[in-house]
């Protein structure tokens, strides 16, 4: 090291074995305290400030995180059509059937009325759950294990995933602005793609 000021950066995202336990070395022989610690860990659970009295939910999935908890999440999962994936994101809230309409949520107010879907709801606890798209329709979409689309927000750990709250006459999701634009970008595109490729094949 030059100085004491030098910090010496590490991105540990997917590190694992041998390269972990180096990182890990050279902190420990750090005697004089040189290298900074500007972060350790990567946010999994974040404090959910509770406005809308559930009692038994602290904290919710971060969608940074998800990607690497997913696999191990088995309840507090629900798959949404692709539409009703996408009104999700858009929309950010989407009310329940019989739910009072609220300014709160803007205009539109779209009612989640998929039968099916709101009878695997019925089994999910109030608070913090995965939004994710069926399968089917994600795999229609081109959005499969190991395909370019699957990055980033939508990795292959959790293909079109988000992290999303279910309140008294509501759910909605908690992806970031700008990660939200990029997935309903993703997902329009995808969908004008499969359009196109419908009409196409209905030609021939």
């Amino acid at each position: 090291m030059a100085d004491d000021k030098e910090v010496l950066k590490v991105v540990t995202t997917g590190l694992k074995g041998p390269t972990c336990l180096s990182i890990i070395k050279t902190l420990m022989a750090d005697d004089k305290e040189v290298l900074k610690l500007v972060t350790t860990v990567l946010r999994i659970l974040e404090r959910q400030d509770l406005k809308d009295s559930v009692d038994n939910c602290y904290y919710r999935v971060s969608q940074e995180g998800l990607p690497f908890i997913l696999p191990y999440i088995t309840k507090q999962r629900l798959e949404l059509s692709s539409a009703d994936f996408l009104n999700l994101l858009k929309e950010r809230f989407l009310m329940l059937p019989g739910a009072p309409l609220s300014d709160k949520q803007g205009p539109r107010n779209t009612v989640l009325a998929n039968e099916s879907t709101l009878k695997v709801l019925e089994t999910v606890k109030a608070g913090c759950f995965i939004a994710e798209m069926v399968p089917a329709d994600a795999a229609a979409l081109g959005f499969s294990h190991g395909t370019h689309e699957t990055d980033g927000a939508l990795a292959a750990n959790a293909p079109l995933a988000i992290s999303a709250w279910k309140g008294r006459a509501s759910i909605s999701h908690m992806v970031e602005k700008a990660e939200c634009i990029q997935m309903i970008d993703k997902i329009e595109s995808a969908v004008a793609r499969a359009a196109k490729e419908a009409v196409g094949a209905a030609k021939e």
